[in-house]
């Protein structure tokens, strides 16, 4: 990801990196952060998916091949 972001035009705190070494649980989250905040932008998208987009491109998929259903559909933050 953080060669995407790169590519993306999206910066990374060089205070950030370090934690590549010394903290790789805390660099995830950073970099997931990160994700979160700039995920409007379409370079962004493609880096990384969250299982709530992956529900939500299916369920677009699933209603595209059957648009005779009426299914009711909702997403908790779950």
């Amino acid at each position: 990801m953080e060669a995407g972001f790169t590519a993306a035009g999206v910066a990374i705190r060089p205070s950030k990196l370090g934690l590549k070494e010394r903290d790789p649980k805390t660099w995830r989250q950073s970099l997931l952060s990160l994700w979160r905040r700039h995920q409007h932008k379409p370079a962004v998208q493609q880096l990384y998916q969250s299982k709530l987009l992956i529900a939500q491109a299916l369920l677009a998929q699933f209603i595209a091949e059957h648009p005779q259903g009426r299914l009711p559909v909702t997403f908790d933050t779950w």
